[in-house]
């Protein structure tokens, strides 16, 4: 529009509007291509946050409580599961991790890995955590409150194929 008015010669600066309205509708504009930009921008956050709290949550404790509902992974060692349960309900020294799918999706498959700082380590695998899920992983060591800290490793995949690693440092 400006060199439209050059090129006719015709220097007549009122006819383009004031400083102030020149200034004003920059802003303007400016102001409109800001809005847009936060727009996209809180529109990839938002996404963001929805896949982060889509993704698998586990807790982890030590137990010597068995419930009947729950899952019981253990080590090749021992012979039946009978002879395991009586084992672990007569014996309140023995500790056991129960590991707690906390979020609300199925975890399709894990694999467990168990690491006593050097001294041993224990592998599990599992397939189909449901939500609010727990199973327990009984070790063929015994945890006590003198052992050296112990690391759990879980690597798993989500529903949505999508792989994470879980680490976990116990005390």
């Amino acid at each position: 529009m400006i060199g439209t008015i050059i090129i006719n010669n015709n220097y007549n600066y009122n006819y383009l509007g004031t400083a102030a309205d020149w200034a004003s509708a920059i802003m303007s504009f400016i102001a409109i291509i800001i809005v847009f930009w936060q727009m996209r921008r809180e529109a990839q956050n938002e996404r963001a946050f929805y896949i982060e709290n889509k993704r698998p949550h586990f807790s982890v404790e030590r137990t010597t409580v068995i419930h009947r509902d729950e899952r019981i992974l253990y080590d090749e060692g021992y012979i039946d599961l009978k002879t395991l349960y009586e084992e672990l309900h007569g014996n309140k020294s023995k500790y056991i991790v129960r590991l707690t799918n906390i979020s609300d999706n199925i975890v399709q498959s894990l694999k467990i890995k168990i690491d006593y700082n050097g001294s041993g380590t224990n592998r599990y695998a599992f397939d189909g955590l449901f939500p609010k899920q727990s199973i327990l992983l009984v070790t063929d060591d015994i945890i006590v409150g003198e052992l050296d800290p112990l690391e759990i490793w879980i690597k798993f995949k989500a529903t949505a194929n999508e792989i994470g690693i879980f680490i976990l440092g116990l005390i």
